[in-house]
């Protein structure tokens, strides 16, 4: 599936950027690329970036996403990123940003979820292709 994005003014000053599709490959770039310039070319005073019908979600429309609100934040512009369901809800939930990039006003809430996401992701304790843990002995094959 594509990666879309669709711009509309709502109420005087209010931008909302709704998303549609997969963000993967070069669209978290694309995002970031066209969230800094509508914050710096039309000055909203308010950005609201919806979620509802993006379907996939890469570390790199995580990054795309956070710098949007580090860039509404350099700007005096009010950011949320709502309407997160599904898989991508879930993802941001893990990563523990749903609830800060819901609001730019928190701005101790984004510090600290840069801090997170900064800091390497231990691995996982099971393989995700097979549900095992590959440092027990009785789940390797032949259950040796």
């Amino acid at each position: 599936m594509t990666f879309l994005m669709r711009l509309r003014s709502t109420t005087g000053q209010q931008l909302e950027l709704a998303l549609m599709g997969e963000m993967l490959g070069n669209a978290p770039f694309r995002l970031q690329v066209r969230i800094t310039s509508l914050i710096a070319d039309a000055r909203p005073d308010r950005l609201v970036v919806d979620l509802a019908e993006l379907t996939a979600l890469s570390s790199a429309g995580i990054h795309a996403l956070l710098s949007g609100y580090s860039s509404a934040i350099d700007h005096g512009v009010h950011y949320q990123v709502r309407h997160a369901r599904g898989e991508v809800g879930r993802i941001l939930r893990l990563a523990d940003l749903q609830e800060v990039l819901a609001d730019s006003n928190d701005h101790g809430a984004l510090a600290a979820a840069v801090r997170r996401l900064n800091k390497p992701v231990p691995p996982p304790r099971t393989c995700w292709v097979t549900g095992r843990d590959p440092a027990d002995p009785s789940s390797r094959a032949g259950g040796v």
